[in-house]
């Protein structure tokens, strides 16, 4: 079977060769950007950081196209930018007449992608940190397609956007890559350096929680081979009541959002007195911004949360058992770790907040060294505009 995928992924990849060469007889205009994100399904990420930047400034240097795959996607596109249907004749067209093309996963040989001279292929990946090892560090547990994509990838980027220090270490020794990195953080995270009070109180209100409630949110990472049949504890054992009794006595009043991978969103949760299931809510910075405090167990989300300097807790009640490797010792991460409900608690109970952002800041200094100061978007507009052609 892995045989006949990989010649299916040849045919797509010789294909999107023959229709960029059929699109160079089109001009390739110099201040058009080209954007998707999570392969055209989702309206979100860096570049959707970047596209509100760029209306919110009024300018008008810029022509700015987002592909998509689904109608929601269509739909959540802001007026002011192109949109284009993927794999339509509008799709080619202003892909291969687009300066800059820029997306935050591997590009897919279901996007039929193989970039022009004189284009810019922009990688801006999806994390500013990370825990777990990925891409040449992990891969006896990468598909075969997968790598291969990737390298190609790597191999058509002209520039990546790097988070931190740690990130500029991987994208030069594990991604396949040898090209130039710009180190200016992720945009998507400029908007946690923002006072955003007013914006609070807006996503509060359209997840109907009242003002004066506090937020904890639950981010569980996806296994790489859970058994998801209907015993499956998609929770891994959170005791809601008890912890949400515990979180009671640190910040007052609260509920726990949980936001399960995507990858499990057509698996819901059962809602309780003290959890509600948010899974289905795109935008994970803005619940990052709602959040009090953030429960999680391997997601690299940790890493934005953390610049916000709230409390972070770890319940990993697989702890002992999880197979994937890790970057990070986590033995010298800035916040507690607990296998269980009850040690959970006791963390919580005992939070110590100075104690905790002298931590955060000797973790980051020794492992991270974040490049994120709020100002990623204003210096890639800064990179585009050196750039258009």
């Amino acid at each position: 079977m892995i045989y006949i995928k990989i010649i299916i992924q040849s045919i797509c990849f010789f294909c999107s060769k023959v229709i960029s060469i059929l699109f160079s007889v089109c001009e390739i205009k110099g201040n058009k950007v080209f954007f998707y994100s999570y392969r055209g399904n989702k309206y979100a990420d860096n570049q959707r950081s970047f596209t509100e930047y760029y209306l919110e400034k009024g300018e008008n240097d810029l022509e700015i196209v987002w592909g998509y795959r689904n109608d929601a996607t269509r739909d959540s596109i802001p007026e002011g930018v192109k949109k284009v249907k993927m794999i339509s004749f509008k799709y080619f067209y202003h892909l291969y007449t687009s300066r800059f093309i820029s997306t935050n996963q591997r590009i897919s040989f279901l996007d039929f992608i193989s970039k022009r001279h004189g284009q810019v292929y922009i990688q801006t990946w999806h994390a500013s940190a990370a825990l777990k090892k990925i891409e040449v560090d992990a891969l006896r547990d990468l598909p075969e397609i997968y790598v291969r994509e990737a390298k190609r990838d790597s191999k058509m980027t002209d520039l990546i956007i790097s988070g931190s220090r740690q990130y500029s270490e991987v994208y030069k020794n594990k991604f396949w890559y040898n090209g130039p990195l710009l180190e200016i953080g992720t945009m998507r995270n400029d908007v946690l350096f923002k006072d955003n009070n007013t914006r609070v109180k807006i996503i509060k209100q359209k997840l109907q929680i009242p003002l004066n409630q506090k937020v904890v949110l639950y981010a569980p990472t996806f296994r790489n081979n859970p058994d998801l049949s209907i015993n499956f504890d998609f929770d891994y054992g959170m005791n809601y009541e008890m912890i949400s009794e515990a979180f009671e006595k640190m910040i007052g009043e609260n509920i726990i959002l949980v936001k399960q991978h995507p990858n499990l969103k057509n698996h819901k949760l059962t809602e309780t007195k003290w959890s509600r299931d948010i899974t289905d809510y795109q935008d994970i910075q803005e619940l990052l911004l709602i959040a009090d405090v953030l429960v999680t167990d391997y997601s690299s989300v940790l890493f934005d949360f953390i610049l916000m300097k709230k409390p972070l807790f770890i319940y990993a009640s697989d702890f002992d058992t999880y197979s994937r490797d890790f970057m990070v010792d986590l033995n010298e991460m800035p916040c507690s770790i607990s296998r269980n409900n009850e040690q959970l608690k006791e963390s919580i109970l005992i939070f110590n907040d100075k104690e905790y952002l002298d931590r955060l800041y000797d973790f980051d200094k020794k492992h991270i060294g974040t490049f994120e100061t709020g100002n990623a978007n204003k210096d890639f507009y800064k990179y585009l505009k050196k750039n258009i052609n």
